[in-house]
């Protein structure tokens, strides 16, 4: 398998039969009460929880961070250390990883501590965070894709090929993972400077959901794939923190898969990101965080809607935490990319078939997001 950030390939390893696992650690929130003896505790748990995960799965092959990795708001010192700390596990044991930026994550007023700091200090550290384009809202709007192996004959095809992007491609695509940077959330962006409304004064605009400006951005970079093409991604997967506004929907009204324990706190605007989803229809699935309470999924207009689970102690709530564990399999001879997800706790425990949740006419529908 290859990854491919738009700045290295990094070859993992050669063939993509048996399934490449992608860990979703998400809401870590590293650097609460950080002079106090619970706050240190906190961390060190997160860590536990993660080494525990990643050594139960084995051959992991892409973390993804999908936001409130550290606890801006509550750290009064060092913000990068906090961050590094956060990622380190994936540093350590050598597994690519990449963020996706959520609600608290830049809400110190230290210095280094805006969205355009962080993401500069991720990629620093060798991730494989993109800063997405200046025009849209949010920083953390860009995507990853995964390149099929290819022998040394085909390299060598390649290597006479004019195209110069496919010879570094080494390959098709054959998933692609696209980040969001779903925004400040409830925070309404009052940290910022009001007239400009900038993430750390640096172009960027502060977003406090998922605007029609990055659903544009989103719909032509999937115009530079013809359809029919052989460059078209197998599988494709959406990531970001704060929940759509049509997970009130599935849980109201579908089977789901999982726990609903903390309400939905959805995106205070819908500027119709699913339906272009939808209207696109190579999206398989979306992952979101922010809910600690909530791992539950369903398929609606097919696709999987998903939230990640609690993987830190930082933040509120006491329910296990795990990480919510997505496998691709590729079957060269049909030419298909296929996913399974489950739920692997900070016990080890494997969860395949989560509990079911039934909608039922007793039950009252959440029509708002809550906070």
């Amino acid at each position: 398998m290859i990854w491919h950030s738009n700045r290295f390939i990094n070859k993992l390893f050669n063939e993509i039969k048996k399934g490449d696992s992608i860990i979703q650690f998400t809401d870590l929130h590293f650097g609460e009460g950080e002079n106090e003896t619970w706050g240190k505790e906190q961390d060190i748990n997160s860590t536990r929880v993660m080494n525990t995960i990643l050594d139960k799965e084995g051959n992991v092959d892409l973390i993804l961070f999908t936001g409130d990795l550290i606890t801006g708001n509550n750290i009064d010192g060092n913000v990068s250390k906090y961050w590094e700390y956060a990622v380190n596990v994936a540093k350590t044991r050598n597994i690519p990883w990449a963020i996706t930026f959520g609600n608290h994550d830049d809400l110190s007023t230290n210095d280094n501590s805006t969205r355009f700091d962080l993401m500069s200090l991720d990629i620093k550290l060798g991730s494989h965070s993109k800063f997405g384009p200046i025009g849209i809202p949010g920083v953390s709007n860009y995507n990853l894709n995964i390149y099929e192996f290819i022998n040394d004959n085909q390299k060598n095809k390649n290597n006479n090929h004019n195209n110069k992007e496919e010879k570094e491609n080494s390959g098709r695509p054959l998933a692609t993972l696209w980040l969001f940077d779903s925004g400040d959330g409830e925070n309404d962006c009052t940290q910022y400077d009001k007239s400009r409304r900038e993430f750390g004064g640096d172009g960027y605009k502060c977003n406090t959901y998922i605007t029609k400006e990055q659903i544009e951005w989103y719909e032509n970079e999937t115009l530079k794939y013809a359809i029919g093409d052989d460059h078209l991604p197998l599988w494709e997967g959406a990531f970001f923190h704060i929940p759509l506004q049509e997970y009130m929907l599935i849980w109201n009204y579908d089977v789901c898969f999982g726990w609903n324990n903390d309400s939905i706190a959805c995106q205070p605007v819908n500027e119709g990101l699913f339906k272009k989803f939808v209207e696109i229809g190579r999206v398989r699935m979306i992952s979101v965080g922010h809910n600690h309470g909530n791992d539950f999924c369903s398929t609606f207009d097919n696709i999987k809607m998903c939230y990640g689970r609690h993987s830190g102690y930082g933040g509120y709530g006491t329910w296990e935490r795990g990480a919510r564990v997505i496998q691709l399999t590729h079957n060269p001879n049909k030419n298909t990319v296929s996913s399974i997800t489950y739920i692997t706790f900070e016990t080890g425990q494997q969860l395949f078939n989560q509990p079911h949740h039934f909608p039922n006419s007793t039950q009252i529908p959440q029509t708002k997001c809550t906070n």
